[in-house]
């Protein structure tokens, strides 16, 4: 959603308001889909269960940045290895890559 959005921000902010704690529990049951949070149980036998299988199972972090991580970055190095990159090096390009995008806008450094 916010990767094509014009409002990056905005759409980036709605999102993580829809599956923040707060509103996981709404969204699961609206939606019919087990919340990323831990204690979060949706409504329902099978998700109850699927939500106990899967309770350590982690998700995209959540920074826009994610966004071209997975549309521009990791095609790119799988791309450039499959004309004959070497692995090593693309990998290593990529994961410099994969970092700087993961950590724009972070104050910490």
């Amino acid at each position: 959603m916010w990767g094509k959005s014009r409002a990056k921000k905005a759409a980036f902010a709605y999102l993580t308001h829809l599956n923040s704690r707060a509103n996981s529990m709404k969204f699961a049951d609206t939606f019919s889909y087990t919340s990323r949070y831990a204690g979060v149980v949706p409504a329902g036998e099978a998700l109850r269960s699927l939500a106990q299988v899967t309770g350590d199972i982690r998700t995209a972090p959540e920074t826009p940045g994610w966004t071209a991580v997975e549309s521009t970055v990791i095609p790119g190095a799988m791309a450039a290895i499959m004309r004959g990159a070497s692995a090593d090096a693309e990998l290593a390009r990529a994961a410099r890559e994969i970092t700087r995008l993961l950590n724009e806008g972070d104050s910490g450094g």
